[in-house]
């Protein structure tokens, strides 16, 4: 079973959260609303960073090293160099495709809690549009089907 990490990104200040719709015409998911993340790769279990000592009892270092190459690729925005405007990082949940799948996948979600909105640069090849917004009012819009979602992501907006 691979794994994927996805960031939450929430603003304390004007409490809000970070999402995408990911290109149509991309093979898995098109049009869908998700948070930015991706698979944990090889080079993450092998890599000798650590996750730093203030988020070391929040996430795994593998899931760091996953989480900071993620982010770096879709957002321009490297955890690693950006550990100042962390607030504070913990797992929101998990979850984990039907058995009934040929691809199975543990995804991990981890709330990323920064000061104030942060002017991410999304990778273009990979996200249609993003947004800073209220999560009820993004689940308001998925529940009158303007937005399309997979369940793990319908649940975490709905927490």
């Amino acid at each position: 079973m691979r794994e994927t990490v996805s960031a939450v990104f929430i603003s304390r200040k004007n409490k809000t959260l970070f999402s995408m719709k990911r290109q149509d015409y991309l093979s898995v998911f098109p049009g869908y609303t998700s948070f930015p993340g991706g698979k944990v790769d090889k080079s993450d279990r092998e890599s000798q960073k650590t996750a730093p000592e203030k988020f070391s009892d929040s996430i795994t270092d593998i899931h760091w090293n996953a989480l900071s190459r993620e982010m770096s690729e879709e957002l321009h925005f490297d955890l690693n160099d950006h550990q100042d405007d962390i607030l504070e990082i913990y797992l929101l949940g998990t979850a984990v495709t039907p058995e009934f799948n040929p691809y199975r996948f543990k995804s991990y979600f981890y709330i990323v809690v920064l000061d104030q909105e942060y002017p991410f640069v999304v990778d273009e090849g990979e996200t249609y549009s993003s947004e800073w917004v209220q999560a009820e009012s993004l689940f308001d819009r998925y529940n009158r089907g303007e937005v399309l979602a997979v369940p793990p992501t319908v649940q975490m907006i709905a927490t």
